[in-house]
């Protein structure tokens, strides 16, 4: 299990959308003026991080393990797209003087990196995949 690369990507991923909630303005601001946010951004990371989860331990196959990190894919597509939402609500974005967003906007590149590691993990699956059913002609 843990000799596959796809498990490091997922376990990194995994930890990156467990910190998500804890990095301070994503829940609290926003939160204030819109009710849903809190509670809907919160569900949609659990989700993906339970499907993360999951999906580690389906290793022998691969064809679901495919298949659980897809959705876990889309579950940080909406948990982003209700993240920015929330802030998009709450306040236009607003550039400092170097050209970069504000600290409340760069808390969503935690989602997107580990959707990013979610991607190379299921590229990892699919060439994993390749590689057997390579092995299974040969025989």
């Amino acid at each position: 299990m843990i000799q596959r690369i796809q498990t490091v990507y997922l376990a990194l991923g995994a930890l990156l959308l467990c910190a998500a909630p804890f990095t301070g303005k994503l829940t609290t601001q926003p939160a204030a003026s819109a009710t849903w946010f809190a509670p809907a951004v919160g569900i949609a990371v659990a989700l993906a991080v339970i499907a993360v989860l999951i999906s580690i331990f389906l290793y022998s196959n691969r064809s679901r393990q495919r298949l659980v990190v897809i959705v876990a894919q889309v579950m940080i597509v909406a948990a982003v797209g209700v993240a920015f939402a929330g802030r998009k609500l709450v306040e236009p974005v607003q550039v400092d003087s170097l050209g970069l967003a504000s600290e409340g906007w760069m808390i969503l590149a935690l989602p997107a990196a580990a959707y990013i590691l979610l991607w190379l993990a299921r590229r990892a699956i699919d060439r994993d995949a390749a590689l057997v059913q390579s092995m299974d002609r040969i025989r």
